[in-house]
């Protein structure tokens, strides 16, 4: 796939770290390892204390570094860097968790050629191999493979590579969600559009989880939360009901029916603080979903309609489609395009 990978298409990588900077330092580290030429690499400092994005800027002459004055979520961080490569006028866009590292430099061209060839997919993500395993068989037999595409059904958020000109049509990530599921529901906005997605088998190692740890009883509520809300906003209150269901047996049953403890969201939950504990933080998850049920609602239905005009649109990357070039200002809808008459 990437023995004679094509250079013509323009490409930029984002970057986003909150409190990780020697993450942050090792990830750019080894972007050096990418084999493709005029890789353009944004940094985003997401109100991180400390000197992040100063000392980024001094090893990193290079990486273009945006600083934003307090911690916006990984959502509001992302964006700020997508916003910033859109305006660049590039073909495509990843984004890098920055606990990912790069192992095999033909990343970006497998995953560029990849997207290139199979031109009804809307992304594609690459292998994830997890810190603990990188000196493993999986990593070595996969570094020694031709690199190849295959299409999924699921894909892991660390790391993701876009066509610029879809994410200009139908917006980015909703930063409703500030952190947790932000990924589950771009991606299924790239399914309304009738595209698929793809998994590369060049893989990145995972080096754990930068912002809150597995633990944490802040992050097992978002990720109730917002995993809540993607199923009401893409499935319904029926979604919504089998997903709270499924979420109290693994909060608080004591010999739950549905624990996957391989799921990081399942483990989150889990492991938070407790049974009575769990209860509380699904408590205050629904709540919070049912207040604003009829603006998740309504946002849907937007992000609904630009899908219909991809698929009507006949969408097929790396295709140019018009699209506009600023996003909404109401808070809630800062992901999304203005609408194009």
């Amino acid at each position: 796939m990437a023995n004679n990978p094509d250079y013509s298409s323009t490409v930029g990588v984002v970057v986003v770290t909150y409190t990780g900077q020697d993450l942050a330092l090792r990830c750019l580290k080894a972007l050096g390892r990418t084999s493709r030429p005029d890789v353009q690499v944004i940094l985003v400092d997401n109100g991180s204390p400390g000197r992040t994005g100063d000392l980024v800027a001094e090893r990193f002459p290079d990486v273009h570094v945006i600083r934003l004055d307090e911690n916006r979520g990984y959502t509001g961080g992302v964006n700020a860097g997508l916003r910033e490569a859109l305006c660049r006028g590039l073909d495509y866009v990843a984004v890098l968790n920055d606990d990912a590292e790069v192992v095999d430099g033909r990343w970006l061209d497998a995953g560029i050629d990849a997207l290139n060839e199979n031109r009804s997919a809307g992304v594609l993500g690459w292998t994830m191999v997890q810190h603990d395993q990188a000196a493993g068989r999986e990593l070595t037999t996969a570094l020694l493979s031709s690199p190849e595409a295959q299409p999924t059904e699921h894909l892991n958020g660390f790391a993701l590579l876009f066509p610029a000109a879809l994410l200009k049509a139908i917006g980015i990530f909703d930063e409703t969600y500030f952190v947790y599921a932000d990924e589950d529901d771009l991606l299924a906005r790239i399914r309304a559009c009738g595209l698929s997605m793809l998994k590369c088998s060049v893989p990145l190692v995972h080096l754990g989880e930068a912002t809150v740890g597995t633990g944490s009883a802040w992050a097992a509520g978002m990720q109730m939360r917002n995993s809540l809300r993607c199923a009401l906003k893409h499935d319904g209150w029926p979604a919504f009901g089998r997903r709270v269901l499924r979420y109290l047996d693994v909060a608080v049953n004591p010999w739950p029916l549905d624990y996957r403890p391989a799921d990081d969201a399942h483990r989150r939950i889990r492991l938070a603080s407790g049974r009575a504990g769990g209860a509380v933080l699904l408590a205050r998850a629904v709540w919070w979903n049912l207040r604003h049920a009829r603006e998740t609602r309504r946002i849907a239905t937007t992000e609904h309609a630009l899908a219909a005009r991809v698929r009507a649109q006949g969408f097929r990357a790396p295709d140019r489609l018009a699209a506009p070039a600023r996003y909404r200002s109401k808070p809630c809808e800062r992901h999304l395009p203005e609408a194009v008459s």
